[in-house]
């Protein structure tokens, strides 16, 4: 356990520190684990070491939890028996101390004689707990560790809150840039967009003008058509003018002769 005596005193310092802040405020329930048989001088240090630590209030709520129960039974002892008979009075003390809160279990028990130990042990804490008036075990390790945890908590919340704030400012930020870009990209569609009504309006107006270049060269052939036969015309007009001329100069001149 973590009042083991044979383990380095770091390793005792740093479990117990890390059992008060795991039970702060406090705990309702202490369980001090105890095999039957010889109570040993490394059983007394271990508790020594205990009251040391947290104090003599610290047996108001204790229980003494004896296990390998199964041996005495294997002798035909209860545990009554146990620790009324035991010789040593050092174990009868602690029990007292712990007004005479103690059980047992038996490692070997059926799966149900298992769950009954467990529903005994769990109403002896209960009924600890109701004498105690409803409060936990408190003295001034756990409030140091009370302290210590809520500067903790603090410190924790308030680099929380400030990466809350950074992350929130990259948000804004981001968001900024993404409507930036949506404007960006809206103007370009809308360019791109005048664009095309433009290519479009030129394209209709290359094709109208299309139509009139070729309406003018249709004009233009129908003219050069009349043209043609308008200069055909004359050049007959012409030629009928001038064979006339020449009958008429003939006949004047035989007429002429007929009189002589």
């Amino acid at each position: 356990g973590i009042l083991d005596t044979d383990l380095p005193a770091e390793t005792v310092a740093k479990e117990i520190g890390r059992c008060v802040a795991i039970s702060s405020p406090g705990p309702h329930a202490i369980l001090l684990v105890l095999r039957p048989g010889r109570y040993t001088e490394e059983d007394r240090k271990t508790v020594e070491k205990l009251l040391d630590i947290f104090g003599k209030q610290v047996m108001k709520y204790m229980i003494v939890l004896f296990t390998h129960r199964d041996d005495l039974d294997y002798e035909g002892i209860t545990i009554e028996n146990y620790v009324r008979n035991y010789e040593d009075k050092c174990l009868q003390e602690l029990i007292e101390m712990c007004r005479n809160r103690y059980h047992a279990f038996n490692n070997r028990a059926s799966e149900d004689d298992k769950e009954k130990q467990v529903s005994e042990l769990i109403a002896m804490i209960d009924q600890m707990v109701e004498e105690n008036g409803g409060t936990c075990y408190i003295n001034e390790i756990h409030i140091q560790a009370e302290e210590m945890i809520k500067k903790k908590e603090d410190e924790l919340l308030q680099n929380y809150n400030e990466e809350l704030e950074r992350e929130k400012l990259k948000l804004q930020q981001s968001r900024k840039k993404m409507e930036r870009y949506q404007q960006e990209a809206a103007e370009a569609e809308r360019q791109q967009q005048q664009t095309e009504d433009k290519m479009k309006e030129q394209k209709k107006e290359t094709k109208i003008l299309q139509q009139k270049i070729e309406e003018l060269e249709k004009q233009k052939k129908e003219l050069e058509k009349q043209v043609e036969e308008l200069s055909a015309e004359r050049c007959r007009n012409d030629a009928q003018d001038s064979t006339g001329g020449v009958i008429w100069k003939l006949m004047s001149f035989l007429r002429r002769k007929q009189r002589n």
